[in-house]
């Protein structure tokens, strides 16, 4: 039995609905590439961030975090609060008149106690406004809030008007009171009005800041020269 055009046509048709079939049975035909495991993972965080309304932060190696600069703690805008500070001058001043004026090869002190320990100090020592005594110790702690001087190690207090010298193991200078006491040990060397040279040794002393009056304490002795 033949067929016509018409059948031929038809059984075509058929034959490729039938091949339709069995694809969409059976999978045959279907190629498809598997999406990599990291990719997905990724889309999925990136839908799930997207969903927060949050930005991902990038996840930065330990040497990435060594390698950032270390931002401070200390709060800014405040003073330093100790400051060491290398061949320094300093200066003292009391209703406008000098009252102290040094050197220093070293100084370490406190803005808020307003003390500090110097090294290898050299000063001059005013009485009313007018230089009177010079001052050397290898140590010195200053209180600028009470105006003292506290001088330690071996200290040499010399008068400009008489040349009077004054050595002693330990002094303290109250500048507002033109006072001058000091222990461990003292030696004063001078002259007299007609010149004569004498010494005073004793264990303290106390004295105004020109030196013009000194009282030898405890054990008190001295010798009077040609």
């Amino acid at each position: 039995m033949g067929f016509g055009l018409a059948d031929k046509v038809v059984l075509r048709r058929t034959a490729v609905v039938i091949v339709a079939l069995l694809v969409l049975i059976t999978g045959t035909g279907c190629t498809r590439k598997p999406i990599a495991a990291s990719k997905a993972v990724g889309a999925l965080e990136g839908r799930s961030a997207q969903r927060k309304g949050k930005e991902t932060k990038p996840v930065r190696s330990p040497e990435e975090k060594l390698s950032q600069p270390v931002e401070s703690s200390r709060p800014s805008g405040l003073p330093s609060l100790e400051t060491v500070v290398k061949r320094v001058t300093i200066r003292w001043t009391d209703k406008n008149k000098m009252t102290l004026s040094a050197t220093a090869a070293k100084l370490e002190g406190s803005e808020v106690t307003r003390k500090a320990v110097m090294t290898n100090f050299s000063a001059e020592l005013y009485q009313d406004g007018k230089l009177t005594t010079t001052l050397a110790a290898p140590k010195v702690e200053a209180d600028e809030a009470r105006r003292t001087l506290t001088a330690a190690g071996g200290v040499t207090l010399k008068s400009l008007d008489r040349g009077t010298v004054v050595k002693c193991a330990w002094v303290k200078w109250y500048a507002r009171e033109n006072r001058i006491v000091g222990d461990g040990g003292v030696k004063v060397t001078s002259k007299l009005a007609s010149g004569a040279k004498y010494e005073m040794e004793g264990a303290a002393f106390q004295a105004d800041t020109a030196l013009k009056n000194i009282t030898i304490t405890d054990s008190a002795r001295g010798w009077i020269g040609e």
